[in-house]
C-alpha cells in the first residue's frame, strides 16, 4: 500500500501501481485522511487498470464474474 504525502507524489507515481495497490490505497484514503480529490485520481486510475484487464479477459475468451 502507498500512502501519499501530497498531490505532487500522487501524480507522479499512481501510474506505476498495479489494481491490488490502488485498491489498497483507495481504501486506506478512505479510512483514514479523506483527500476527495485524492480518492477520486486513484480510482480514475483503479477503473482504467480494471478495464483494460476485463476487456483482455474478455477478448481472450472468459466471461466476466
Amino acid at each position: 500500500m502507498k500512502v501519499f504525502k501530497s498531490w505532487r507524489e500522487l501524480i507522479q507515481e499512481v501510474g506505476a501501481l498495479t489494481e491490488q495497490e490502488l485498491r489498497e490505497s483507495i481504501n486506506f484514503e478512505v479510512s483514514t485522511y479523506r483527500r476527495a480529490a485524492f480518492i477520486k485520481r486513484m480510482h480514475q486510475r483503479f477503473e482504467r487498470l480494471r478495464s483494460a484487464r476485463e476487456r483482455a479477459e474478455l477478448v481472450a475468451g472468459e466471461t466476466l464474474l
